[in-house]
């Protein structure tokens, strides 16, 4: 199983360029730290979501792909979401036993639990060895914790 890492930076919106098919965003924390993710069409909104300012935001990026060092730091998001209080979220490499490759997440696929590729098609495939986004609400506080995800979104790209 892949043993990548996936961070995340969350914050508001403060500021929104578009270049061409790209759409930088300057996002803020709640330290004040800056960053800025460069969105591109590889990029998967959960929901479709469309980027504004003064918008809560989560993105999640390739914590071992090569970056540019510079302040504000940029990343390249493979995930953006809103980052609403409503359901947690997470992006990871899960093995047969539904495992997150960091240790921290369980899946338990319920009969609610809706599957499907970054195209929004149904997905019937393995999850094992698969990158997929995680969408869930309330979880055990187990080590792992035990979760029953809302949603899936499998990353089909090698």
């Amino acid at each position: 199983m892949e043993k990548r890492v996936f961070p995340w930076f969350r914050g508001i919106i403060t500021d929104i360029r578009y270049n061409g098919c790209t759409v930088v965003c300057r996002v803020e924390n709640e330290e004040g730290s800056l960053a800025e993710f460069y969105i591109t069409p590889d990029t998967y909104g959960v929901h479709q979501v469309q980027v504004s300012n003064g918008m809560p935001i989560i993105g999640f990026y390739d914590g071992d792909a090569p970056m540019v060092l510079s302040y504000p730091p940029r990343y390249m998001p493979l995930m953006i979401a809103r980052d609403d209080h409503r359901y947690n979220i997470a992006l990871d490499y899960f093995d047969r036993r539904l495992l997150s490759a960091d240790g921290t997440l369980q899946l338990r696929i319920g009969p609610r639990t809706k599957i499907a590729g970054t195209n929004g098609q149904k997905y019937e495939g393995a999850l094992a060895g698969r990158l997929l986004g995680v969408l869930y609400g309330v979880s055990t506080r187990s080590i792992p914790a035990q979760v029953t995800p809302e949603e899936i979104i499998v990353f089909c790209k090698e």
